[in-house]
């Protein structure tokens, strides 16, 4: 199942009608996460079959957010003269990393012009539905609580018990410099920068954080926008991140995904939805759209009977695997190993990749003679290794300014994990 991300989905007749087969939908969107910062794309489908199965799937990807207000509402798409009857749409709220923030399917009876309101919560952000004890059909959330899809105000009865009335039945929402607020039965946590001190923004748990400095100019083209969306304008004068990068974590195959694809398409590419390849990968898990278009790139099936096993650690060895393929294709066959590590087995399905990635001056190895190939691969030493594929095995990166607080600069891989970091690969842990 899917992650249950969109809170409501309100539907309203519209005056007047496009046809009689067809018929208009608009979709306006309300959220409690701030667009520019928590999010920098809406992503809309709409099909007349599940998303990621239909052969006509219509998409609009809105950018520009600036000077949208989403707690009101703000018009994410419209659709005309769409053939009547059963309607699926998903609303994705797509970070600056490409990452799925929020999203959620939803379906309607089309037989009008249709209006849909999309609330998605910020209370909802990371919740799987269904839930244990749910019925199955409980996919959508409502307020952190998993609901039917079928869900709207003008039809509660598949909404369950109503969270708020009013704002003061929000309370529980107002966190720090963020207010409870009620809207279409479901508490909003607003945030309030002007509770914060100078230099500061309000963040998504209610903590103010450091403001994104940008260098001047109305656009920027960091890896993260703070007062516009990405374009080729001014950029950041650094790159905003999470303030850790975890160095010392062992890297999961979930992550990797996210690295590899970026790798191969580009830092700003967004895969397609999710479809539900992999059993223990449900649709709208997190990076469960990277891991599927690992798999349509022949990097990766899996681990074995339609698993990914998405949480298990990374090795050395499957790194090399994994960073050979997706740098010269799923077809190329690395030349016989010869024995560079006394560590490799030459029988090792892993050594002529090990081997590839040291000639490639990717690795020099984890010692003298060793690669440790059955060692966790860490987060720092995806950093090095990627950053010299990126921009080549002699590249020096500049020195350390500290956007990490749990990365000294004085440290070997702090110059490569803020190279990562510039280039937008990731935000951090």
């Amino acid at each position: 199942m899917g992650v249950g991300l969109l809170s409501l989905v309100a539907a309203s007749a519209l005056t007047g009608c496009s046809g009689d087969d067809t018929f208009n939908v608009i979709v306006d969107a309300r959220t409690d996460l701030v667009p520019g910062a928590d999010f920098v794309t809406v992503d809309t489908r709409l099909a007349d079959e599940p998303i990621g199965t239909s052969l006509d799937t219509r998409a609009v990807s809105l950018t520009d957010l600036s000077g949208a207000d989403f707690i009101a509402g703000h018009r994410i798409a419209e659709f005309l003269d769409t053939k009547g009857g059963p309607t699926y749409v998903r609303v994705r709220l797509i970070g600056a990393g490409g990452e799925t923030v929020l999203s959620r399917d939803t379906v309607i009876d089309l037989r009008e012009d249709t209006a849909l309101t999309v609330v998605l919560s910020g209370s909802c952000t990371g919740v799987l539905c269904p839930a244990a004890g749910d019925p199955a059909t409980h996919t959508a959330c409502l307020g952190g609580s998993c609901v039917d899809p079928r869900c709207t105000p003008d039809d509660p009865t598949y909404c369950g018990e109503s969270q708020c009335i009013a704002d003061a039945d929000c309370a529980s929402s107002s966190v720090g410099c963020r207010s409870g607020i009620c809207s279409d039965r479901t508490c909003l946590s607003v945030p309030d920068d002007a509770r914060c001190g100078a230099g500061e923004v309000c963040g998504m748990d209610g903590s103010c954080i450091a403001a994104p400095v940008d260098s001047g100019g109305p656009r920027d083209s960091g890896t993260r926008p703070d007062s516009a969306p990405i374009d080729s304008g001014v950029p950041d004068t650094r790159p905003m991140t999470t303030g850790m990068f975890c160095p010392d974590v062992a890297l999961t195959r979930r992550q990797m995904s996210l690295f590899l694809v970026r790798y191969e398409h580009g830092v700003d590419f967004v895969p397609p939805p999710a479809v539900g390849r992999f059993s223990d990968v449900p649709v709208g898990s997190l990076y469960a759209e990277y891991i599927e278009q690992l798999a349509r790139d022949a990097i990766t099936l899996g681990c074995g009977g339609g698993l990914f096993c998405p949480d298990d650690p990374v090795r050395r060895e499957q790194a090399a695997t994994f960073l050979v393929r997706a740098n010269y294709g799923p077809g190329y066959v690395p030349p016989a190993p010869t024995g560079v590590f006394s560590d490799v087995s030459l029988g090792s399905p892993h050594a002529p990749s090990i081997e590839q990635i040291y000639r490639d001056g990717v690795t020099e190895g984890c010692g003298t003679g060793l690669y440790c190939p059955g060692d966790e691969f860490l987060r720092r030493n995806l950093a090095v290794f990627l950053v010299r594929m990126v921009h080549g095995a002699t590249y020096t990166p500049p020195p350390a300014v500290g956007l990490f607080t749990d990365v000294p600069v004085s440290s070997f891989a702090a110059p490569y994990i803020e190279q990562l970091a510039w280039d937008g690969y990731t935000l951090g842990c």
